[in-house]
């Protein structure tokens, strides 16, 4: 074989392979194929400086909070309740303790 064979030859095999490159290429379907993947995280969770969770859950807080401060107000009502007539019931006793009926020998207010 002479070298201008060869070089021909040579010519038309990468020609030919080129070919075929550009119509397998060109020629090629989209693939339609499904993608899924696993994930596993192991360890501590990330601290994420930007993650701001004082108002994830601000519904809920401001739902609680009002129950408290509603809970709290009835709970200071009864408190202030039972301190008033325990103040009324100090105060009726002391008068039935210190009443005096004898020192003026009146007895009027018996009738």
């Amino acid at each position: 074989m002479n070298t201008g064979t060869i070089k021909s030859f040579a010519a038309k095999l990468s020609l030919t392979v080129l070919a075929a490159g550009a119509l397998l290429f060109a020629g090629a379907a989209p693939a339609q194929a499904q993608q899924w993947g696993v994930g596993i995280h192991v360890g501590a969770p990330a601290y994420v400086v930007d993650r701001d969770v004082y108002y994830r859950d601000y519904a809920a807080r401001r739902f609680y909070a009002r129950q408290r401060a509603e809970r709290e107000a009835y709970e200071r009502r009864q408190r202030e309740e039972f301190l008033r007539r325990e103040a009324w019931l100090r105060h009726e006793r002391w008068e039935r303790e210190h009443r005096f009926y004898d020192r003026d020998r009146d007895f009027d207010h018996y009738r």
